[in-house]
This record gives structure tokens, C-alpha cells and sequence, in this order.
């Protein structure tokens, strides 16, 4: 990845490093890349560009949720250090839902967990409104979410079309042709008190 500001390059150094890393990279590699950033508040959208960058596509996928970390990482030491005139979190969340699906691949059972433990801490702190990984990945893939299937074994309502028929409009019903009833000698029959059929031309 280019880097258009040389005054940004320590902070592309640093992830570079972070993705090329020995996994499982530890909180102080994070940290570190965090404070880095933090020291450039005053080109800060150039730092969230950069680090968008590297969650959705210059980190390889293993390493996409470490850049999540520094996200995280980065958005506590700016809220702390600036409280309510913090720059980093109402810029990360523009794009966040799409930074995010470079982690919605995510295979590791402990990583995926890790991802939904630090979403919670978003939500209870009011930073990010994020619903839980598995969720995420299925908007990406366009799986319906909750609330959108029928139960199983029930039918939606059924559906009533229109149909043209030279120049008269007609409703068409969707709903199969009546079957009458068929005796045990395939002749059409009728229904009896008992729920039997007996042939039509019988009396």
C-alpha cells in the first residue's frame, strides 16, 4: 500500500508489521500501533482512511480482526484522552459496517468470539451500533435475517395475479384446480356422510 502522506509512513510501518506478525499478536503490538495513530489527531482522516484500508483488504484475513483490535484500541485512548470532542469515533463510524466485512470470513471460533465480545463493548458504550458477527456475514452473503422466513410447514398467504384475456382483465387465482374424488376405480366420485367415495352415477 502506497501512503500518500510521509508524515503517515511510521503508522503504515507499524501495520505492515502488525500483518506480518507471529500469531497470535499480542495487546502491547496493538497498543503500540494505537498510540501511533493517535499522535496524528490532527490528519485523522487520513489515519481512519489508512486503517479502513487495512481491515478491508491489505491485511491478510487472519489479520484482519488484530486491525479490528487497533480500531478498538485506537477509538478507547481517543475517547479518554478528548472525551466528547473525540475525532476518531463518529469517523470510523461512517464506514464501519463496511470496514467490518473484512471479518465476516473469519473461520477461528476464538477470533470470531473476540470480534462479538468487542461489538458488545461497543454497543453498551454507545460508540458503534453493531449487530453480532454471524449476523454481518449473512446481510453480506444476502441470507434473510431473523423474523423473515415462515415457520416450517406453513405457506405465506397465497398470492392472486391479473391475466389479460383479449381486452378483459380477469384475476387469476394461483390456488390448484379443484381434483373431485376418485373411487378405487379411478371413475370421479362423490363424497358420502362417511367421508367415502361412491361413483357419480351411482344412487
Amino acid at each position: 500500500m502506497e501512503v500518500d502522506d510521509e508524515e503517515l509512513r511510521p503508522l503504515k510501518d507499524l501495520l505492515d508489521d502488525l500483518c506480518a506478525s507471529s500469531l497470535p499478536i499480542t495487546k502491547e503490538k496493538i497498543s503500540k500501533v494505537a498510540e501511533c495513530a493517535l499522535r496524528y489527531v490532527q490528519k485523522y482522516k487520513k489515519v481512519v482512511h489508512m486503517i479502513e484500508r487495512y481491515a478491508k483488504h491489505y491485511a491478510g484475513v487472519r489479520y484482519r480482526s488484530a486491525v479490528i483490535c487497533v480500531i478498538d484500541s485506537l477509538c478507547t485512548k481517543a475517547h479518554r484522552a478528548h472525551k466528547e470532542k473525540d475525532v476518531f469515533i463518529p469517523r470510523f463510524r461512517l464506514r464501519l459496517l463496511e470496514t467490518l466485512q473484512g471479518v465476516t470470513t473469519l473461520e477461528g471460533r476464538s477470533e470470531r468470539a473476540l470480534m462479538d465480545r468487542i461489538f458488545v463493548e461497543w454497543r453498551k458504550r454507545g460508540w458503534f451500533d453493531v449487530p453480532p458477527l454471524a449476523t454481518l456475514a449473512g446481510e453480506k452473503e444476502g441470507k434473510p435475517t431473523r423474523g423473515t422466513q415462515n415457520p416450517q410447514g406453513q405457506e405465506g398467504p397465497r398470492k392472486r395475479g391479473k391475466k389479460r384475456t383479449g381486452s378483459t382483465e380477469v384475476l387469476e387465482s394461483t390456488t390448484p384446480p379443484y381434483d373431485p374424488p376418485r373411487t378405487s376405480r379411478g371413475v370421479p366420485g362423490r363424497l358420502t356422510e362417511d367421508g367415502m367415495t361412491s361413483p357419480q352415477n351411482e344412487e
